[in-house]
């Protein structure tokens, strides 16, 4: 079962990736972690409690913090019974709340390295500007989260076709084993796509992998063995088709 982890901002456009996990089936069958770094008062306030003159400051810093904590709890509370109204398990969803370490960005990619497979987010989360293609969150995670799939969800409801951009590398054949591992026995039409630019001889010689072929089944591409060039697994999975 693949284990999902879904950073969310307490933003609706937060929300929505839920809501998009949803209409994704395979999806509701993963353990999914919702997860929240949460931005508390910085540290600084609390030297005004060694200062008699700010008791009443003190007080309102506390209680600010206490709602602001509350009000993250149910809105991540909010987006499990989303999850478990579409079908979930109620046992492979969890809620990580989780103070703000080093950064938001960051403190994502550290806890993606705890036993994930996809990381999934929002091009913008809630300070995101009209016309702002990716936030800087998002933006940080695609340059620095690169040892797992990173999927970004859109604004229109998933559809049943997924698209694969392969050009014959390490990361298009590690594209190509989660869509098949994940999507397997599910009914979705997956197209897979390479842009050849080149002498026509070149663009000959390619065309074998991708001729139509009146059966076809989808291999992890850890099955052509270690140490086996992206040609090389090209040409073998081309043979058993």
């Amino acid at each position: 079962m693949k284990k999902m982890l879904v950073p969310l901002d307490g933003s609706d456009r937060a929300m929505n990736t839920v809501r998009y996990i949803t209409k994704i089936e395979p999806f509701l069958d993963a353990n999914i972690v919702l997860f929240n770094v949460f931005s508390s008062v910085p540290e600084g306030f609390w030297d005004l409690e060694t200062d008699p003159r700010s008791t009443t400051t003190v007080k309102q810093v506390h209680a600010w913090e206490a709602q602001q904590r509350k009000n993250i709890q149910d809105y991540m509370d909010g987006a499990r019974r989303l999850l478990l109204n579409a079908g979930a398990d109620a046992d492979a969803v969890k809620v990580k709340i989780q103070n703000r370490k080093t950064g938001f960005a960051r403190d994502i990619i550290r806890e993606a390295r705890n036993g994930y497979d996809l990381v999934i987010t929002r091009r913008r989360g809630m300070t995101g500007m009209r016309g702002i293609v990716l936030g800087s969150v998002a933006t940080k995670l695609v340059e620095k989260l690169s040892f797992l799939p990173l999927l970004l969800a859109g604004r229109k409801p998933p559809g049943r076709k997924i698209l694969v951009a392969f050009d014959g590398s390490e990361g298009a054949w590690g594209a190509v084993d989660f869509v098949g591992t994940t999507m397997a026995g599910f009914d979705f039409e997956i197209k897979l796509i390479n842009i050849i630019r080149g002498q026509e001889a070149f663009q000959q010689d390619f065309q074998r992998l991708y001729a139509p072929v009146e059966h076809t089944e989808l291999r992890p591409w850890g099955r052509c063995g270690p140490g086996v060039g992206p040609q090389q697994r090209a040409e073998k999975l081309r043979k058993e088709f």
